[in-house]
C-alpha cells in the first residue's frame, strides 16, 4: 500500500506529508519498507523484529526523533499511530 493511502487513516487536518516523512524514518528505522506498515502496527511487534539487529532500530528511531526536534515522548507509544500524531503534535 502506497505511504500516501496508509497516512489517510490520520484524522482531517493532519499534515499527510510530514505523517508520510515519519512513517518512512519509522520503516527505515527498523529496515522494513514503509509500505507495509499499518497504523495500527504496535511497536512491540517492531520491537520484537528490532531484537535481530541488537536494538538498532530503536536507536536510529530515536536519533531521527531527536534529529527532528522530539526529545521526548509522553510516554511509549502503543501503535505507529500513536509516534506519528505525538511527532505532527510537538
Amino acid at each position: 500500500m502506497a505511504t500516501a493511502d496508509i497516512v489517510n487513516g490520520l484524522p482531517d487536518g493532519t499534515d499527510r506529508r510530514a505523517a508520510e516523512r515519519v512513517l518512512r524514518a519509522i520503516g527505515e528505522s527498523y529496515g522494513l519498507k514503509p509500505e507495509i506498515l499499518r497504523l495500527d502496527d504496535p511497536f512491540s511487534a517492531l520491537g520484537a523484529i528490532d531484537s535481530w539487529s541488537l536494538g538498532r532500530g530503536q536507536e536510529a528511531l530515536e536519533k531521527w526523533l531527536k534529529d527532528n526536534g522530539v526529545l521526548h515522548l509522553k510516554s511509549p507509544p502503543r501503535t505507529i499511530r500513536d509516534l506519528i500524531t505525538f511527532v505532527l503534535s510537538s
